[in-house]
């Protein structure tokens, strides 16, 4: 089989064995530990009103990262900031509006990736 592929149903480590076989029956293997994950999902809006849903600003996945996020005004004033947030801010001492977050993410390989964008506040 050339290319093989699997499509993975649940997140977390796995070890991958890949075992070959020549035309003269010679066989080899190698084996690696992969990290399966799924992307971020931010929301664009959440509802801190008390009524138990969506009362957080929850970013689907952010678990699995180190990361920082810092929230601004429309003036660009700095209202949130958290590192590693644990998608536990509830937007207490804002008002209502939209606002500027930037989230970076610590990837498997050390690097940072960015993400910009906004989030709308109804209380």
């Amino acid at each position: 089989m050339q290319n093989p592929t699997h499509i993975y149903q649940s997140l977390g480590y796995f070890n991958v064995i890949l075992v070959v076989e020549n035309a003269n029956g010679c066989r080899d293997n190698v084996s690696r530990e992969y990290f399966v994950i799924s992307e971020l999902i931010i929301p664009n809006v959440f509802t801190p009103n008390g009524d138990g849903f969506n009362d957080l600003f929850v970013i689907e996945n952010l678990e699995f990262f180190d990361n920082n996020l810092k929230i601004y005004n429309r003036w660009g004033t700095k209202v949130f900031e958290k590192e590693n947030y644990k998608n536990n801010w509830d937007g207490n001492g804002v008002s209502d509006g939209t606002y500027f977050f930037i989230l970076e993410v610590k990837l498997m390989d050390d690097s940072i990736e960015t993400h910009k964008g906004t989030i709308s506040i109804l209380k």
